[in-house]
């Protein structure tokens, strides 16, 4: 089959001159052009620090902030009758109970369907970090890449497994935030599940119907698939997403890594409490693994919202931003 077509991102270009880069990702059926414009009309609360009579918008206050909104390929949904519509990957996506709150409720089914979508796209997003990172001053910490919901879960994957490496010889740098609105992490309870161990406290929380344990398959499955059992949690976590998505590591990478780079990269994560897409609960166990995993996270509620962003997440997203990078 034909490798997936992804169009050509919108791009916003700086107010001023060019010495940052965001890279933010739609949702699942929108496209960049649709969820960028929208964002960047959006007018943030007024900040106390802000001497601008004008409404601020993420662009006023990055000014030297290039926007690029990139439209995921379009692929067949299994869950609409395998439809075509622009996802960044495809997943089946069970409508929230009344439990929604409760972190033993299950919402995703059939993750297997994740597994190509993820695979291409976090391989597109790579190139694309390497192709903006090339264009801005001072490389990689001057680049953050999020999105929102599915977007926000691509971006979290891409994070996890970028390796920042863009030629021989060269060594790795890491993003300088990663941003995610009403997101969960794909694979997230079996990441967790590896990252708290064979003693720690497990829920049912699993593919409904069935316990999965990554590692279940005992010592054949771990020597066949390249997995290291002195490896720790982190090293296995990440070795399980490779492995299950089949991008493998740099070759300029050490086979086991003291710190990740990911490890490097703050993160802010906002949700809605009102969320029905996807129940905050979700973005919290998200949330709590990248932090298990070692990630300077800040999560972020906002009471009766529900899927989408608001003002005041956006004002706390540029706060967060301000305060873990050197962005002017």
């Amino acid at each position: 089959m034909s490798s997936p077509n992804y169009p050509q991102p919108l791009i916003v270009p700086p107010l001023k001159a060019h010495k940052q880069t965001m890279i933010l990702l739609h949702g699942r059926g929108s496209n960049g052009p649709q969820f960028g414009e929208d964002l960047l009309r959006t007018q943030l609360p007024s900040s106390p620090t802000s001497s601008s009579p004008f409404p601020e918008t993420l662009r006023t206050a990055f000014p030297h902030a290039k926007f690029v909104f990139p439209t995921a390929s379009k692929r067949r949904a299994v869950q609409f009758n395998r439809s075509v519509i622009t996802q960044w990957f495809d997943l089946w996506w069970s409508p929230p109970s009344s439990k929604s709150n409760s972190e033993k409720t299950v919402f995703s089914h059939r993750e297997e369907l994740q597994i190509r979508g993820l695979r291409e796209s976090t391989t597109f997003l790579h190139d694309l970090l390497r192709q903006e990172i090339a264009l801005v001053e001072g490389g990689a910490k001057n680049v953050v890449l999020g999105g929102i919901s599915q977007g926000c879960a691509t971006s979290l994957v891409a994070c996890l497994l970028w390796d920042g490496v863009s030629g021989v010889g060269e060594e790795g740098e890491a993003l300088g935030a990663l941003v995610g609105f009403c997101g969960r992490l794909p694979f997230g309870t079996w990441v967790r599940d590896i990252i708290i161990g064979d003693d720690g406290v497990k829920d049912d929380g699993g593919i409904e119907g069935e316990e999965f344990n990554p590692f279940s398959f005992g010592d054949i499955r771990m020597e066949e698939d390249g997995f290291q059992q002195d490896r720790d949690p982190v090293g296995k976590a990440i070795d399980f997403l490779r492995e299950e998505l089949e991008i493998p590591r740099s070759s300029n990478m050490a086979s086991s890594p003291s710190e990740f780079l990911f490890q490097r990269t703050p993160i802010f994560f906002g949700h809605g409490t009102k969320d029905g897409t996807v129940p905050m609960c979700l973005g919290k166990e998200a949330a709590n693994c990248l932090e298990a995993m070692g990630m300077d996270v800040s999560w972020n509620e906002y009471e009766r919202l529900g899927h989408w962003y608001s003002e005041d997440m956006l004002r706390d997203c540029v706060n967060f931003i301000r305060e873990k990078t050197d962005w002017e």
